[in-house]
């Protein structure tokens, strides 16, 4: 399941052009309302759809109630999402807010802790930063290459610009990430009934729900796992 449309329509053709279409269904679709039965899966691996830009940070606990409820008691759980542990600087925050539209104060997330207050055991947690590094001068080099295509629809001198303004952001986006940010990976283990005060609510509040201290995801200082 996908929020864009764009990547649904994209993955239906690799899926068809592996064979598979008989096998995976991909369909488009919003983690905080899935069009999914009650307990009708026996796991579910969730990418990077917490931060999404869909799910602000009242919505967080709402996704994972989601997981709960349409995991099958005892249902397993695969999740990593990207995190700050700290605020990034303006000049980050405003590249965070163009390239991924979140700010780093909206990224500020104790994942771990949110699947424990939610009724989850928790298995084994990483911190896979280091091996996503390299994703972001692959996105650069990715923008270069097309900076040709930039200038011939633009024109030279506002193509210019805008390739070097991306090129900048992306550049800002990897240092924010790399001094303040945190990957999470972690299995975890759905319990054996979603209580009443966990199901599904739309929610109005700004701010994500309280997470005991001792829960807090405090990452180290180089990959690991707990």
């Amino acid at each position: 399941m996908n929020i864009s449309r764009e990547q649904v329509r994209q993955g239906r053709e690799l899926i068809a052009r592996a064979g598979l279409a008989a096998r995976v269904d991909i369909r488009h679709g919003n983690v905080l309302h899935m069009p999914l039965p009650d307990g009708g899966f026996d796991a579910a691996i969730c990418l990077e759809a917490g931060g999404d830009i869909c799910v602000r940070a009242a919505d967080k606990p709402q996704l994972l109630a989601e997981l709960r409820r349409v995991l099958r008691p005892g249902g397993q759980v695969g999740f990593s999402d990207l995190v700050f542990t700290r605020l990034p600087t303006a000049a980050e925050d405003r590249a965070l807010r163009a390239l991924l539209y979140h700010s780093g104060r909206e990224l500020l997330t104790d994942w771990p802790g949110l699947f424990a207050a939610a009724g989850f055991q928790l298995g084994t947690v990483c911190d896979i930063q280091a091996q996503t590094l390299p994703t972001w001068q692959h996105v650069q080099a990715a923008y270069r290459q097309h900076a040709e295509q930039v200038q011939a629809r633009y024109g030279r001198r506002l193509g210019l610009g805008i390739a070097r303004r991306i090129d900048r952001q992306v550049a800002q986006v990897a240092a924010a990430i790399r001094r303040c940010g945190s990957y999470p990976a972690l299995s975890a283990t759905a319990p054996g009934t979603l209580p009443a005060s966990l199901r599904p609510v739309r929610s109005h509040q700004h701010e994500p729900e309280p997470v005991s201290p001792h829960l807090r995801w405090r990452p180290s200082r180089r990959s690991g796992c707990r």
